[in-house]
């Protein structure tokens, strides 16, 4: 009378026969797969699995929200166009519960095609070397002001190398002022880099709280409104009632502003003020914003003196979640645990990457905390850098804060919510993983503020732990707690209090 499916893959396709995003494809069945694809068959309902003795088909209510109901190894009934029925049963779960508040954003990520459009509109008319010029100029202004090495004062490189040039590892830092030919070169040669490690963090802000939708954003340091971008595709711009955008560039402004309105004609009811500013100043009744923003900016700060006073404002004008960027290097990590241990006294808590509020665990080691992302390079970024390659891993350092005290972890896990707070409690792979034939090596960053280094998770933990290990990614958190962890950091404040 009807057809037993033992294998049956879910798969994140959109497809009007369950309203949740999952499509079928049915092994052994060609026929109905084909009929499931041409949206010829429906779904009548969903049981839990057979030999269950709950037994029962759920109620057509149940269909409204496909997801919530699926359990490990479901029923599905499905009616055919003649009227037969055919059932087909969910498979095992691979991987954990957990795993799907553990990653975020995509693997690979691509700008906007309207954005595209619009960079491509303004490089015509450019000559290529001009443009690769000026990029090339950008890049060394960013290599000086991350600087590790020792570093040239402006006003004494006769005093210390006479009147010969300085040697290559050392340099002046210096940050561009940024005219019409740079403000070309930055749309060409790095706001793709920039606009994929912004949407890095607020898919990571996303995943992590559901319930978080910003309605009043801040962006210090905005460029090209790259922020503006990459928030419309992390989260529904329908909601975003006013962004203000800050930057010294009038070049950049203009840009930002051209740029603006093809992203409020994306939607047919877009209610949304979008306002650029060259100076950072209060307006009374416009503070409160609930996600403020600075990117690739503290970097081009002189001393830390001022540093710390524009960070001082930016969290007096934050209701909710403030999140900085920088690049991945010592400075851009040193300028995050800046911020880190500047706003410790405050009521405030980290959501990502640390979890935990204590020092951390890198500050005094010859390692820094940072991330990769990885890009598809349109056509011409590939011509501005000189490459081959459609493919970059753009290098950053972040910090997500947020106010008011961290999320306790629930005591029973049993819907998103639940799963959600207890992310604040997982720790972060801070390294690429290593992974062997029966066993994974990861480097985390626990809850306590200690630092785990090849920490092995192997099969002997299970099916569900180990798929997890495989499938991980470096700046994923992870949920699991390792079968060895040989080697340990502790922050340097952990060391103090304990002798």
């Amino acid at each position: 009378m009807s057809n037993y499916l033992k294998h049956l893959t879910l798969a994140r396709v959109a497809a009007p026969l369950i309203k949740s995003k999952f499509s079928f494809h049915l092994a052994g069945s060609k026929t109905l797969a084909q009929k499931l694809i041409n949206n010829e068959v429906k779904l009548v309902g969903i049981a839990p699995p057979k030999g269950d003795p709950s037994w029962d088909w759920h109620e057509e209510k149940t269909l409204e929200d496909p997801e919530n109901s699926l359990q490990e190894q479901s029923i599905f009934k499905f009616e055919l166009a003649d009227g037969t029925e055919e059932i087909a049963a969910a498979p095992k779960q691979r991987g954990s519960s957990e795993i799907k508040f553990s990653k975020f954003g995509d693997k690979m990520v691509e700008i906007p095609v309207v954005l595209k459009e619009l960079i491509q509109e303004k490089l015509k008319g450019q000559t290529l070397e001009k443009v690769r010029e000026d990029a090339l100029r950008i890049f060394a202004s960013n290599r000086s002001l991350n600087e590790t090495k020792a570093v040239v004062q402006p006003e004494e490189p006769e005093k210390r190398y006479g009147h010969k040039r300085p040697p290559l590892n050392a340099s002046v830092p210096h940050a561009l002022s940024y005219g019409p030919p740079e403000t070309i070169a930055y749309l060409a040669g790095l706001m793709p880099s920039t606009y994929a490690t912004l949407y890095r963090v607020f898919s990571e802000i996303r995943v992590r709280d559901s319930r978080f939708k910003p309605t009043r954003v801040l962006d210090f340091g905005t460029g090209p409104g790259t922020s503006l971008w990459a928030l419309g595709e992390v989260w529904d711009s329908d909601q975003l009632k006013y962004f203000r955008g800050v930057d010294l560039s009038e070049s950049m402004l203009e840009v930002a502003n051209e740029f603006a309105k093809s992203f409020g004609q994306r939607k047919e009811r877009f209610d949304c003020k979008i306002r650029f500013d060259r100076h950072f100043s209060f307006i009374p009744g416009e503070a409160n914003y609930d996600l403020v923003i600075a990117s690739h900016v503290f970097s081009e700060y002189p001393s830390d003196a001022l540093r710390i006073k524009a960070l001082e404002t930016l969290w007096e004008q934050c209701g909710n979640t403030l999140v900085l960027i920088e690049r991945g290097t010592p400075k851009g990590y040193h300028i995050m645990n800046q911020a880190r241990e500047l706003l410790k006294s405050c009521e405030s808590h980290i959501m990502g990457p640390c979890a935990q509020d204590k020092g951390c665990p890198l500050a005094n080691t010859s390692k820094f905390c940072h991330f990769q992302q990885q890009l598809q390079r349109p056509r011409f970024m590939m011509d501005v850098k000189g490459s081959k390659s459609n493919q970059e891993f753009a290098n950053y350092s972040y910090i997500i804060l947020r106010k008011g005290p961290r999320p306790t972890l629930p005591q029973k896990i049993t819907d998103t919510l639940s799963y959600e707070q207890s992310s604040y409690h997982w720790g972060r792979i801070v390294d690429k993983p290593s992974k062997r034939g029966k066993h994974i090596k990861l480097n985390t960053c626990s809850p306590d503020g200690v630092l785990f280094e090849d920490s092995a998770i192997t099969k002997a933990q299970g099916d569900q732990i180990f798929r997890d290990a495989r499938k991980a990614s470096w700046g994923d958190l992870f949920p699991h707690k390792a079968k060895t962890s040989p080697k340990l950091h502790f922050p340097s404040s952990f060391i103090r209090r304990s002798k």
